[in-house]
């Protein structure tokens, strides 16, 4: 992904933010470059892989951080600067014309910086977000893709924003446009910000070019598939234009699989690699599919105590504006960063394809009513809806009753300004945009920092389908399920490792295995692997038990006693109520290990932001 801080005015030596980007682990490497204007500087460093460095011409700086495509233009540009140069030689004008912004794709942020103005693009659904901080008077002072060290760098880490710790808490994600900082907010996605800089003034602009504005009337299920099954044919096509040597990202599931049968049918893929603590169904299933498919599979082997220090390193690398885990820093571990052009995987698809983020009182409904009654509600409801809740919240009742009430009222009003856009999921969509505020976005975020990474369902055409989906369309998956089966063919012969049964499957047969697994009590041989040293492992997916993980690592031990330790629950405790504050002192298995996870998390959070050391 890369990063980069402008600064205007001379608060701070550059030489010292780019100290500050090269300083995180899994960065160290890639040098900071630092570009001096009269009303500031700018500091980038740019993203891995190819094509992608900065280019001046005239005067003017054009870069870009993640991985930009313009659909229909080759990669295969053999300049350092190749896709800079190619978005140069389009953006001749102040502002980035439409024939530009309608053919971008990816995870990104453009920036072109001339004597008197910066323009900056964000991409369609903020992967990528793009901060600022303002002065007392209201002008801005750093723009950056990080939130906090431009809070450290204005000087403003210690102005913590109460209603965002206790929102992450317990929601496990920040209304945008709020951050964990008071002074810290993130700027529009699908946007071109402009910043005008004459006579010591500072005029800011914004122009949205996109939004996911949901359709009129649905589309029927047959036509949405199709539009999908072309979608991700035509995006794993564009997305490995001028890639030699590609990797994918597989697990034992559906989505990575589509993802490789999708890039295997445009070109050839090098490696399939999968995440592996101890050996287990997922690998094995991984394993099958990657020799039914011709492609040499890696086990990318983690540490047992991977889960234990990945909080330290992804809260250095990206800071806590969501859930600190980077998975693909089993990837650097094992000096896979530099094998591939390109990691590509299946981000997102849960998220924009499936009902990941529906509440549950939709879900519920829907999954009760008959189809006329499904399409009925879907017309009665439109235009109105006051969910601001979704399957992930824990108890508002952790908190103190100032802030749950603060939380209420900007849920509330975010959610009214999505039902001007999605008047029927608007509360579904509050779950995941701008993407920045997706749960598990940190993933994505970190990967594509660490090495040159991409996110198929992240293409363009990819949005642009999810955007037309209605809640039927995403319930249990039924238009992800009828295209990923035909897109993988004869890849959905082989088991799916979340289920036990071929990935054929409808449903209702995984809901019936599952059933029966319970009653011949078998389900738990089915999740777990022998008990080990190291029980947090001992599991059959990718990842880890986290329940485990809090009550047996020594690290997450560690973690909550440098917490505890400190005079960062003195802060807490003007956010949480009894019930949370006891949470911060100890971790009982009934607890959710979500909220436990984060609330250990922005604890060490405000301990660092604060200054805050033993008392």
């Amino acid at each position: 992904m890369g990063d980069f801080i402008i600064q205007i005015g001379n608060r701070v030596d550059p030489q010292h933010i780019a100290q500050n980007l090269q300083n995180r682990p899994g960065v160290e490497n890639r040098k900071a470059r630092i570009w001096r204007f009269e009303w500031g500087s700018v500091v980038i460093q740019p993203p891995p892989g190819r094509k992608y460095e900065p280019f001046e011409k005239d005067g003017l700086l054009f870069a870009c951080v993640g991985r930009p495509n313009i659909m229909d233009v080759t990669r295969e540009l053999r300049d350092p600067s190749g896709f800079c140069i190619e978005a140069a030689d389009r953006w001749r004008s102040d502002s980035p014309p439409i024939q530009l912004l309608d053919t971008l794709t990816g995870m990104f942020v453009l920036l072109k910086v001339a004597s008197e103005q910066i323009t900056v693009v964000t991409d369609l659904l903020g992967s990528q977000p793009l901060y600022e901080t303002t002065d007392r008077s209201g002008q801005t002072n750093f723009v950056g893709t990080l939130a906090d060290p431009i809070a450290n760098l204005a000087g403003m880490s210690d102005k913590i924003d109460s209603a965002s710790i206790g929102e992450l808490i317990v929601y496990d994600q920040i209304s945008f446009p709020f951050t964990t900082f008071r002074h810290v907010r993130e700027l529009e996605p699908g946007a071109t910000h402009t910043w005008r800089i004459a006579g010591g003034e500072v005029h800011r602009d914004m122009h949205v070019y996109w939004q996911p504005i949901e359709p009129d009337s649905w589309l029927d299920q047959r036509t949405v598939t199709e539009k999908l099954v072309h979608a991700i044919r035509t995006g794993a096509k564009d997305i490995a234009q001028g890639s030699e040597r590609i990797a994918v990202t597989l697990s034992g599931g559906r989505d990575s699989r589509a993802v490789l049968a999708a890039l295997l049918r445009n070109r050839g893929v090098d490696a399939a690699l999968t995440f592996c603590t101890r050996e287990n169904r997922e690998s094995r299933t991984a394993a099958q599919i990657a020799k039914a498919s011709n492609v040499r599979h890696i086990l990318v082997r983690r540490d047992p105590d991977f889960y234990g220090t990945v909080l330290a390193r992804t809260m250095r690398l990206l800071g806590s504006e969501v859930r600190a885990t980077v998975h693909g820093y089993a990837i650097v571990d094992n000096g896979l960063e530099h094998e591939f052009d390109v990691v590509i995987g299946g981000f997102l698809a849960d998220t924009l394809l499936k009902d990941h983020f529906m509440p549950n009182q939709m879900r519920n409904r829907l999954r009760r009513d008959s189809l006329f009654k499904k399409l009925k509600h879907l017309i009665r409801r439109r235009g109105g809806s006051n969910e601001t809740t979704s399957r992930w919240h824990a108890s508002p009742n952790l908190l103190s009753e100032n802030v749950r009430d603060q939380i209420y009222e900007r849920r509330q009003t975010r959610l009214e300004q999505l039902l001007q856009i999605r008047p029927v999921t608007a509360a579904e969509w509050q779950g995941f945009y701008p993407i920045s505020r997706q749960h598990d976005v940190a993933t994505a975020w970190g990967n594509s920092r660490l090495f040159c990474a991409d996110e198929l369902f992240y293409h363009r055409h990819m949005i642009e389908v999810a955007a037309l989906l209605s809640p039927i369309d995403r319930l249990g998956g039924s238009v992800s399920r009828q295209a990923f089966e035909r897109i993988c063919g004869t890849l959905n012969q082989f088991v799916n490792a979340n289920t036990g049964i071929p990935a054929s499957a409808n449903e209702r047969e995984e809901s019936n295995h599952r059933r029966e697994l319970r009653q011949t009590q078998k389900l738990d041989k089915f999740l777990h692997l022998p008990a080990s040293d190291k029980p947090w492992n001992d599991v059959h997916h990718s990842w880890a038990n986290s329940k485990k993980l809090l009550l047996h690592s020594p690290h997450w031990k560690a973690y909550r006693r440098l917490m505890i330790d400190s005079r960062a629950t003195e802060v807490l405790e003007s956010i949480l109520s009894e019930d949370g504050m006891r949470m911060c002192n100890e971790y009982l298995e009934e607890d959710d290990p979500r909220v436990q996870s984060t609330l250990v998390q922005v604890g060490l959070h405000v301990k660092n932001s604060l200054g805050l050391f033993e008392s």
